[in-house]
C-alpha cells in the first residue's frame, strides 16, 4: 500500500517517536511511504531519511524556500499516488485534508490526533483557531485516530464527528527497554549517581504544559534521610535553560538533594535504566505519553498526574495524583524512597507486564495495520 504521512514537525517529540516507529513496521510491512513535515528538519527527520523514506519539509526558512517545499510535495505525492494520507497533529491534520479533498481524491484520509484539549486556553491563538476551524472539517475525514480515550472524548465534546473513530494507544518496543543491570550501573557512573543516591527521573521537552518547575520544587521538599538525585532530560532541560537554572542556584536545597540537567538525549532507554522512579507531572494536553510507556517497560516505578490517559496507564490509583496537587507528589515520593528495593522491584515488574500485556509496539503496528486497510 502507498501511504503518505503529514505531521507538524520532526523534532524530537512523543508523536514524532511514534510515528518513526510506525514507519519502521510498515516498511517491514512492505508499504511505501512518504513523510511530509509542515516545520522541515529535525532529528527524526534524519531517522526517517537514513530508513530510505522519502522526507518533504514544507516550510523553509525563506518564502522562496518554502515554495520550493510545497512543489516537491506535491510533486512526491504524484509520484507514490497514495492509498491513504494520513494527518498527524493539528497542522499535519491540515495539510492532509487539502491533499487528500483537493488533489488526491481517491485516497483515504486518516485524521491521526495525539493529544487532550483540557490545556487549550494556554495554547497560542492561531493554534486555538486551527483547532476549531478542523472540527467543523471532521466529519469528512474517513477515520479519525486518538491515541488516547480521553482525547477521544474531550475532542468528540468539542464537536469532532467521524463516522469511525478509533483509539489506537502508542506501542514501545518492550525487549529494548528491558531492564539491564549491567547498563544500570554504567550509566549511573556516566552521570556521577552515587550507588545510595535515589534518582527520581523526568523525560519530556521543556514546556509549561509538562509542569517541571512544579516537579522541581516538589523535589526540593523531600524531606528523607537518604541522598536524592532528580535528573532532568529532554529538549531545553540543560544548564542554559533560563527559567529552571535560577531556582537552582537561588533557592534553598536539602544537603542531600540535587539535580541533574542533561538536555536532549538520543539514549532514553540505557537512561531509563538509572533511575529508581519516574514522574511525570503535566498540567494537560497529555494522550498517551511515550515517556510513561517507556519507563514502564523498563520497570520503573511511576508516578503521574492524571492528565490524558497517564492514570489509566499506570493502572495503580496509589501513584496517581491531581494535577497540580504537589503536596501530595512530595508524599509519593517520600513513600517510593521509604520502600525496600524488593518492594520497588514488585511495582515496577508490574509496570513492565501491563506494558507488554496492553502497550506493545506490536499490538500498536497491528491495529494501524487494520485501520490502514479500512
Amino acid at each position: 500500500m502507498r501511504i503518505v504521512h503529514v505531521i507538524s514537525s520532526l523534532t524530537t517529540g512523543g508523536a514524532e517517536t511514534c510515528l518513526l516507529r510506525l514507519c519502521r513496521g510498515e516498511l517491514a510491512a512492505g508499504h511505501h511511504l512518504l513523510v511530509i513535515s509542515v516545520r522541515a528538519g529535525g532529528p527524526i527527520a534524519d531517522e526517517l531519511s537514513g530508513m530510505g523514506i522519502p522526507v518533504v519539509g514544507i516550510l523553509g526558512k525563506a518564502e522562496k524556500g518554502t515554495i520550493v517545499g510545497l512543489r516537491r510535495a506535491l510533486r512526491e505525492c504524484t509520484r507514490l499516488r497514495p492509498d491513504v494520507i494520513i494527518g498527524w497533529m493539528y497542522h499535519g491534520i491540515f495539510v492532509a485534508h487539502l491533499l487528500a479533498r483537493l488533489r488526491f481524491r481517491s485516497a483515504r484520509l486518516i485524521w491521526n490526533i495525539r493529544c487532550t484539549i483540557d490545556d487549550m486556553p494556554n495554547w497560542r491563538a492561531s493554534t486555538r483557531w486551527l483547532i476549531s476551524g478542523l472540527r467543523r472539517l471532521s466529519g469528512a475525514a474517513d477515520t479519525i485516530i486518538f491515541n488516547s480515550i480521553e482525547g477521544q472524548r474531550q475532542h468528540e465534546a468539542y464537536g469532532y464527528r467521524s463516522s469511525c473513530p478509533l483509539v489506537i494507544e502508542n506501542g514501545v518496543e518492550i525487549d529494548r527497554f528491558r531492564v539491564d543491570p549491567n547498563v544500570r550501573s554504567a550509566v549511573r557512573a556516566e552521570l556521577g549517581i552515587g550507588a545510595r543516591e535515589f534518582a527520581i527521573g523526568h523525560v519530556a521537552r521543556f514546556h509549561p504544559m509538562k509542569s517541571q518547575l512544579g516537579l522541581v520544587d516538589a523535589v526540593r521538599q523531600i524531606k528523607v534521610a537518604r541522598p536524592v538525585v532528580l535528573v532532568l532530560a529532554g529538549p531545553g532541560l540543560d544548564a542554559a535553560n533560563p527559567v529552571i537554572g535560577p531556582l537552582l542556584r537561588d533557592c534553598p536545597w536539602p544537603a542531600n538533594v540535587r539535580v541533574l540537567t542533561l538536555g536532549e538525549r538520543r539514549d532514553v532507554a540505557r537512561l531509563l535504566s538509572s533511575f529508581d522512579a519516574f514522574c511525570l507531572t503535566s498540567r494537560g494536553g497529555e494522550g498517551c505519553p511515550n515517556a510513561v510507556l517507556e519507563a514502564m517497560a523498563a520497570a520503573v516505578p511511576c508516578i503521574v498526574t492524571d492528565a490524558g490517559d497517564s492514570a489509566r496507564l499506570v493502572g495503580d490509583p496509589d501513584w496517581v495524583i491531581g494535577i497540580g496537587e504537589w503536596s501530595a507528589l512530595v508524599d509519593r515520593l517520600e513513600k517510593l524512597i521509604a520502600l525496600n528495593p524488593q518492594q520497588r522491584q514488585a511495582i515496577g515488574r508490574r509496570l513492565a507486564t501491563r506494558a507488554t500485556q496492553h502497550f506493545s509496539l506490536e499490538r500498536m503496528l497491528d491495529r494501524y495495520e487494520s485501520a490502514i486497510a479500512g
